[in-house]
């Protein structure tokens, strides 16, 4: 890919999550049961937030690399054949309904 358009899917998917109202109710009402009084609030919520990325980098790596190594066996005619016929299947059933 090309890095404008590598710049340009970071920056969507950035302002996609940063304008999520649901995201931020989350980390509202998720965060405040690991913080504690007694202690800097700020290191705490910057530590829980680097602690949250290390874990959606992981998770999205791993999520990116079995799904890279699926895409091969989905690619292949047969399975394609196979897929097709299934959803076929689904199709007329709930056509018959």
């Amino acid at each position: 890919m090309r890095t404008e358009a590598i710049i340009k899917s970071f920056l969507k998917g950035f302002t996609s999550s940063v304008t999520n109202p649901k995201a931020a109710l989350f980390f509202i009402s998720f965060f405040p049961q690991f913080i504690h009084n007694y202690s800097n609030v700020l290191v705490q919520s910057l530590s829980l937030t680097m602690l949250y990325s290390i874990v959606s980098l992981a998770w999205y790596s791993l999520l990116i690399f079995f799904i890279h190594r699926c895409s091969k066996v989905f690619k292949s005619s047969r399975v394609q054949r196979r897929i097709k016929i299934i959803t076929g299947f689904i199709f007329l059933s709930l056509g018959l309904n």
